[in-house]
């Protein structure tokens, strides 16, 4: 697929950028923190496009994109293996702060989400833990799980046509 002109809408006194690619149901696709809608396995965003309108945002371009790449480029891979290398307190506390969200605070709201929801995880993840999406499955009204065997953090990356796949099927019903 082509790629798309990068066009930018003014939020909160800075700009984000996006792309639109592909005709049908509209899909926003959000990237992490540090990455672009150009770091997105082009076969997924292929397979996503092909029936649905995708929007890709940029959403840390409200840095200098500069900035933001030279973050990106310098320290993209410093996230997880610092991770790794946490104590295991560390993590357990991590793992509280995120039990707490769900049960006093904005996680409560999850209950109330009446819209179709797919979660999904790569199983070993060290950035963010695979229990995550299984908390947030128990929490969300009829959601559904998936879980990317050996996947990593960018486990979408790892698993581009069944991801895709899986999520074209999963807005199809």
């Amino acid at each position: 697929m082509a790629a798309e002109a990068i066009a930018t809408i003014p939020v909160d006194g800075g700009r984000i950028a996006y792309r639109r690619l592909g005709r049908g149901r509209p899909l926003i696709v959000l990237n992490g923190l540090a990455a672009t809608s150009a770091d997105w396995d082009l076969s997924f965003i292929d397979r996503l496009a092909s029936g649905n309108e995708i929007v890709l945002l940029d959403i840390f371009v409200l840095f200098p994109s500069d900035l933001a790449e030279s973050i990106y480029r310098e320290f993209g891979d410093v996230v997880a293996a610092a991770r790794a290398k946490l104590a295991r307190n560390l993590v357990d506390r991590q793992a509280a702060a995120m039990d707490a969200w769900h049960h006093n605070g904005a996680g409560d709201r999850l209950r109330e989400l009446s819209a179709p929801t797919l979660v999904a995880t790569g199983t070993e993840d060290i950035v963010i833990p695979a229990s995550n999406a299984l908390a947030l499955v128990n929490v969300i009204p009829d959601a559904w799980l998936a879980q990317f065997k050996g996947g990593g953090h960018a486990f979408m990356a790892q698993y581009p046509g069944s991801l895709a796949d899986l999520i074209n099927e999963f807005l199809a019903l």
